[in-house]
């Protein structure tokens, strides 16, 4: 029975919200757009120390990030666990996984949110595309606070 409605949510137009996701329905000229930069690149870096100008809520990916949006970097996602404290913030979020090569068009991946016991205490999912000049990321899942935030190296493409 559960399968029935289901089928006729999705005939009429309803999705479930991580299928109906801009994240895995992008534009096709998703590399042409103009796209949101990631904010506040330079202080996400993992050799950036947190520290209490960070502690402000500005530099909280809760507010500073959308779901289901399309950000640009010119510094890819971190893609190895960094220590506590870095990237700006208390508990980094890093990219479990490495960030995609151009030829492997849209890709979803999974991001770690680093604690004091382990590199990745829960996940949060994401969809990442490599434009060649810069990297586009679509966070389908945000931190659950501000002393969470996603993390970017420094080397620019």
């Amino acid at each position: 029975m559960y399968f029935f409605f289901a089928m006729i949510w999705c005939l009429l137009g309803f999705l479930p919200g991580y299928l109906a996701s801009s994240c895995y329905n992008p534009p096709s000229d998703l590399c042409n757009n103009n796209l949101i930069e990631i904010p506040d690149l330079q202080s996400r870096d993992p050799s950036i120390l947190y520290t209490n100008t960070l502690s402000h809520w500005k530099y909280c990916d809760v507010y500073a990030i959308d779901t289901n949006k399309w950000y640009k970097s010119d510094s890819p996602m971190t893609s190895q666990c960094p220590s506590m404290y870095m990237c700006g913030t208390k508990y980094p979020i890093w990219m479990n996984g490495q960030n995609p090569r151009q030829e492997e068009g849209l890709v979803n991946r999974t991001s770690c949110l680093r604690d004091f016991d382990t590199c990745c205490l829960r996940t949060y999912r994401l969809s990442a595309i490599n434009c060649g000049q810069f990297m586009a990321y679509c966070f389908v899942d945000l931190p659950s606070s501000c002393r969470q935030r996603y993390c970017f190296d420094r080397v620019q493409y």
